[in-house]
C-alpha cells in the first residue's frame, strides 16, 4: 500500500515532526539515541534561544529511561554539542551549542570542496 504526499502532510501538521538534519547525522561517535534527541532540541528549540523539554517527556517520546536521556543530555554536553542552563532544581533550558555545531557545518563544507575538486 502506497501513502500519498498528501496525507503524510497532514501527518506532519496534526501531528507535528523532528527532523533530523544531515549534519547531525555526520557528528562522530553518536549512537542513534543520541542524534534524535540532538535533533529534538534542535527542532524544539523554535524561537532560537532555548527549549525546556521535561525529562519524562523525552523519556516517553524516546522509549528510553529517564536515566538514559539524562545521560545522553550529558554526553551532548560534554561534547559541547548543546548548551543546559539550570533553571531551579526541576527544570533546564537546553539550546544548541552555535559555536560547535558551526566548526562541525564547516568541516562538512570543507570535505565536500575537498571531494568535488579531487572529482
Amino acid at each position: 500500500m502506497t501513502v500519498d504526499k498528501e496525507y503524510l502532510k497532514q501527518l506532519d501538521n496534526e501531528f507535528g515532526f523532528v527532523s533530523v538534519s544531515n549534519w547531525i547525522m555526520e557528528i562522530p561517535n553518536l549512537n542513534s539515541s543520541d542524534r534524535l534527541l540532538l535533533a529534538i532540541i534542535k527542532d524544539f528549540q523554535k524561537n532560537g534561544k532555548y527549549c525546556s523539554p521535561s525529562l519524562n517527556y523525552l523519556a516517553d517520546k524516546l522509549n528510553m529511561t529517564k536515566r538514559n536521556v539524562c545521560n545522553t543530555i550529558k554526553k551532548l554536553e560534554s561534547l559541547n554539542l548543546i548548551e543546559i542552563s539550570r533553571v531551579d532544581r526541576t527544570s533546564n533550558k537546553y539550546s544548541i551549542n552555535k559555536d560547535t555545531i558551526q566548526k562541525i557545518i564547516d568541516s562538512l563544507n570543507d570535505r565536500l570542496t575537498h571531494t568535488l575538486k579531487s572529482s
